[in-house]
């Protein structure tokens, strides 16, 4: 394998092990069976909407680089880095995507679920 191509793969797979900051950080509300809890924070559930957010700029800055990488590579007449590296950033924004919505929809749920026992985020 060639030292440029090897770096590019290993600059995917690292990114695809930071993929994901909503599936990784997020809390949600406590299941109807589980008695709720407070966190060390105060708080029952996460409310913030810190790591969805960063999951859609991540799901634009990885194609981006992704591009950037597959033109270089490109330039080099290297048509099969090109395509593995254009299919591994679709695939990261993807995921990243999917984690967004999964994000927005968990932190909703939490803050519905303050709100019906009267609590927030630090009370």
């Amino acid at each position: 394998m060639k030292p440029r191509l090897m770096v590019s793969v290993l600059v995917m797979v690292g990114a695809c092990a930071q993929a994901g900051c909503s599936f990784l950080l997020l809390e949600g509300p406590p299941r109807r069976t589980e008695i709720p809890y407070r966190r060390s924070d105060n708080s029952l559930c996460t409310e913030n909407n810190r790591a969805p957010v960063t999951d859609l700029i991540l799901a634009g800055a990885i194609p981006l680089g992704g591009l950037s990488m597959a033109v270089g590579q490109g330039q080099q007449g290297n048509e099969t880095a090109v395509t593995v590296i254009l299919a591994s950033a679709l695939v990261l924004s993807g995921l990243e995507v999917v984690s967004a919505i999964w994000g927005f929809r968990t932190t909703a749920q939490c803050r519905r679920y303050a709100l019906q026992f009267n609590l927030g985020e630090g009370s």
